[in-house]
């Protein structure tokens, strides 16, 4: 019986890591030192007014097949019950035996084989964007989490809250829309992507705010949260160090903060969301906590046939 697209997906992907093992790229994860880690934290930091709430909640990260880091950053600020889960073993295997995490499961996003609430908080960095059925993982993660599902995902460039568009948005965003057909016509990037793939296979899914908040109002749920930031990439920020005298640092820190100036324009967003589906209201200080680092929360209506 020949295999369909999602299974063949899988494989590949739980196969990727182990085809394509690198050691020296393992050495760069473990070290806190580098622009690359310094890059991450910046995403990192937000769990804090959840996991200083209560550290003896339990946690669930989908996805950390990359040497279990995410797990790593909750269990060094505190966490004292956090399971790291891929649907590939082959650096959390050696990240557990190496102490740098602390338990790990085998698990496949989009079917999962944990109870119903049966964590805390499930969170979900820079994974989502590869699941061959990501909307599918996502219902896994609210099922499995008892109190909220936080998700730090790229964020779609091809949808514009419409609250941000005024004429002059428009106009700009007109421009900015003639100038990509002129690049794509030259056979050049643009700026927004209508279709992205991986190598692995996958179609990149990124995220919105919109996307998230029909999710929440299907369920009927009470409350969701979002923050966005801006990210830079270059190559070789994985083994440079932060030192201020870097020229590398400062090219990165350099180009967020253009992007940061970008993104309170009329026409652009910034690339990371960080989406925060509540499945019960979380306490006042928690929510206090994340207003203060630059959260909005919003209270969903309620539907009135329930």
């Amino acid at each position: 019986m020949e295999q369909d697209f999602n299974t063949i997906s899988y494989e590949k992907h739980k196969n990727h890591n182990k085809k394509f093992f690198n050691k020296q790229k393992l050495a760069t994860w473990k070290d806190k030192k580098t622009i690359d880690y310094w890059r991450h934290e910046r995403m990192y930091c937000n769990l804090i007014p959840f996991i200083s709430s209560n550290k003896d909640q339990n946690w669930l990260t989908v996805g950390d097949g990359r040497y279990g880091t995410d797990a790593n950053y909750l269990i060094t600020n505190g966490a004292k019950n956090v399971v790291a889960s891929d649907i590939s073993e082959t650096y959390l295997k050696i990240a557990l035996e190496e102490g740098f995490i602390s338990q790990y499961k085998i698990e496949n996003a989009e079917s999962m084989t944990f109870e119903n609430n049966s964590f805390d908080y499930v969170l979900c960095k820079e994974s989502y964007h590869h699941f061959p059925r990501p909307m599918t993982a996502l219902y896994e993660m609210i099922r499995v989490a008892k109190k909220a599902v936080i998700l730090i995902e790229p964020q779609d460039f091809n949808i514009i809250n419409s609250a941000k568009l005024s004429i002059i948005g428009s106009i700009k965003l007109l421009v900015q829309t003639i100038k990509n057909e002129i690049k794509k016509n030259l056979g050049k990037k643009i700026y927004y992507d209508f279709g992205n793939y991986e190598d692995v296979g996958n179609y990149v899914f990124t995220i919105s705010e919109r996307e998230i908040e029909k999710v929440a109002l299907g369920l009927n749920f009470d409350m969701i949260s979002f923050k966005t930031i801006s990210d830079y990439y270059v190559e070789g920020v994985e083994d440079k160090d932060t030192s201020e005298s870097s020229v590398l640092f400062q090219e990165v820190k350099k180009n967020i903060k253009k992007l940061d100036n970008k993104a309170k324009s009329d026409y652009s967003i910034s690339g990371v969301l960080i989406a925060i589906i509540h499945k019960n209201l979380p306490d006042e200080e928690i929510l206090k906590n994340l207003k203060t680092i630059g959260f909005s929360n919003h209270t969903l209506p309620k539907n009135p046939y329930c």
